[in-house]
């Protein structure tokens, strides 16, 4: 009943001295991760790219991650930094336009339907986010699901996806406001990359089915855990 869940998400999320958050599922279709194997996307940059996935407002940090991106290595070995989420008209939008604006590395893709985000999330070398704060970080637990290799801000909804996922050494947790750290871990993925299987992409669904299964059964532990104590 309606009435338990509510009660569950707010002993596990509010009451709780931990402030756990309740499980979130990642959001990715595994149906449509195996048609984007096959899939052209029109986002392919045609070279190494990190991910970023998110709605563009000033709490996702996205000029920070701009301005340490370009002053990794990576622009200088060919790599894109590919930024998928829509534009809207106001002032922070035009801001990110304008310091993108005289780099060629920098793609801003604006909004991205279900199968070419697919296809993003199998073929980048990374995925990054930097955010201030945020609600559960789905894009961030998509990327960590698939077991990619993962730079994410040391924020808590983000130290809950890292406890959460089984397999989590590819997750790199990283305080906001260190720019020297976030340039050296971005720096770190051009050595990573001469480690990527060539099945990196199937190696990336097997990773998403275990975890989503994972995720699945951990949530329904703790519903009928909460039920039985009711």
């Amino acid at each position: 009943p309606k009435k338990i869940i509510n009660e569950i998400i707010e002993k596990d999320c509010i009451q709780s001295g931990n402030s756990d958050i309740l499980n979130p599922l990642p959001s990715l279709s595994s149906d449509l991760l195996k048609k984007a194997i096959l899939f052209n996307s029109k986002f392919n940059p045609k070279s190494n790219f990190i991910l970023f996935n998110s709605s563009i407002v000033a709490r996702k940090n996205l000029d920070n991650l701009i301005f340490n991106f370009m002053s990794s290595d990576l622009p200088n070995n060919g790599y894109k930094l590919c930024i998928a989420g829509k534009l809207h008209r106001n002032e922070y939008c035009e801001y990110i336009k304008e310091i993108s604006k005289p780099h060629s590395s920098i793609h801003l893709l604006g909004y991205v339907n279900e199968i070419d985000k697919a296809w993003l999330y199998l073929n980048a070398d990374a995925f990054v986010s930097p955010s201030l704060t945020e609600g559960f970080g789905i894009p961030a637990l998509d990327a960590c699901s698939l077991g990619m290799q993962t730079l994410l801000s040391k924020i808590p909804s983000h130290e809950e996806i890292y406890k959460k996922i089984k397999n989590n050494s590819k997750i790199e947790l990283i305080p906001t406001n260190d720019n020297e750290l976030w340039i050296k871990n971005m720096n770190l993925i051009l050595n990573k990359n001469n480690e990527l299987d060539k099945n990196e992409q199937e190696n990336r669904l097997i990773s998403y089915e275990k975890n989503i299964k994972y995720l699945s059964d951990e949530f329904k532990n703790v519903i009928t855990d909460a039920i039985i104590q009711k």
